[in-house]
């Protein structure tokens, strides 16, 4: 049986890594996986380990924009090319990125032994995704364009490159030719509610997910408020995060009623809020450059439009299949507007289109034979 090493900084088992060690399972490869040590949210180490995972040490850090974090991601890259050397007979290497110093590292491994097969999977981009403002990236110019080239001078060592969404592929191809780069989606298991709710009285929009710096509380406050003056509205929370309070606030601000969940582990307790949700709201602010997101993913395999209005693939998902509204600051008032004169029917089909799509791309088992497909072409 051939051999395979998964290598990953944070704990992305559920989201990612699963579908990746099922696909290469189903390839003929035994796999052994490695996370870091340290809770890259909590700013912790685990107290607890997944029992299928090994773990390598990684050092702490406070701040996410930090030399800090930066010295710890180098010095786990570095730890885990020191783990993929012991092993003499491994045929595939797995890397997630970022951090960008994986790509540096791993690159060199693979000038070293050029007959094992390396894969990076292109999750995120920095520094283009970080939540800072255009005028603070560019006043560290110098420090983001060393850190972006770390990763893009490097990517080409590998034998796949697999990012997460077009609007990162279409993004890296502007400054390289990668022959061998695929998009590959997130995805989730499907998780589709009935949909015969009423539109004609009250409209349910749900927000699920972590509330931080990189959610448009304005703007998601603004459009609610607009809906609000036409038709009944309200809201649902799951998750919480630093800035869960100011979101909070801001739907008392707009007289929005609303109903505070918190964190929802339960499936079935979280099935239930998404059935009585006409929309999900999957907005954040204009810096932040991502094309498909996990919050988006959630919406979609629970058969849930969406209000959006994130660039790149969710917004083309939107304009091509109809699974929602895309909305912005400048036309807030007609996208209102559009979302209160919505008839039952128009509603009803926008809930099969988003099954459609998701059942068409998004599905895990697409998604997995898509892995199975790039593996074996390896």
């Amino acid at each position: 049986m051939k051999k395979a090493l998964i290598f990953d900084t944070y704990d992305q088992y559920q989201i990612r890594i699963q579908y990746i060690e099922r696909a290469l399972k189903n390839c003929g490869y035994e796999t052994q996986i490695f996370f870091a040590d340290f809770d890259h949210v909590r700013k912790q180490y685990y107290t607890s380990h997944r029992n299928n995972v090994s773990y390598i040490h990684s050092k702490a850090y406070q701040k996410n924009i930090s030399f800090s974090r930066l010295y710890s991601h180098y010095d786990f890259a570095k730890e885990c090319v020191k783990t993929a050397e012991r092993y003499h007979d491994v045929d595939l290497i797995y890397v997630m990125v970022p951090p960008n110093s994986m790509t540096k590292e791993f690159a060199l491994y693979k000038k070293k032994h050029p007959d094992v097969k390396l894969w990076f999977d292109v999750l995120d981009m920095w520094p283009e995704s970080l939540p800072v403002s255009k005028r603070l990236k560019s006043l560290g110019n110098p420090v983001f364009n060393q850190w972006k080239i770390l990763r893009d001078d490097n990517l080409g060592a590998a034998d796949l490159v697999t990012p997460e969404c077009m609007m990162f592929e279409r993004e890296l191809r502007k400054y390289h030719t990668y022959q061998n780069m695929h998009t590959v989606y997130l995805c989730q298991k499907e998780h589709f509610q009935k949909t015969d709710i009423s539109v004609d009285e009250e409209l349910h929009f749900l927000y699920c997910g972590t509330i931080n710096n990189i959610i448009d509380i304005q703007l998601i406050g603004e459009f609610l408020w607009k809906v609000r003056k036409n038709k009944k509205v309200v809201v649902e929370v799951i998750g919480d995060g630093e800035h869960g309070r100011d979101f909070l606030l801001k739907l008392n601000e707009i007289n929005v009623p609303y109903i505070f969940h918190g964190y929802v582990y339960d499936e079935k307790r979280k099935e239930e809020i998404y059935s009585r949700a006409h929309f999900g709201l999957n907005c954040m602010k204009d810096s932040v450059f991502v094309g498909l997101t996990m919050k988006s993913l959630d919406y979609l395999s629970h058969g849930l439009p969406m209000i959006n209005n994130i660039k790149g693939d969710t917004t083309d998902f939107v304009n091509q299949h109809g699974i929602g509204m895309n909305i912005s600051l400048s036309s807030l008032s007609e996208d209102a507007e559009k979302i209160c004169s919505l008839t039952q029917k128009e509603y009803d089909v926008m809930c099969e289109n988003v099954r459609n799509l998701y059942q068409k791309e998004l599905e895990e088992g697409v998604v997995v034979s898509q892995i199975e497909e790039l593996v074996n072409m390896l």
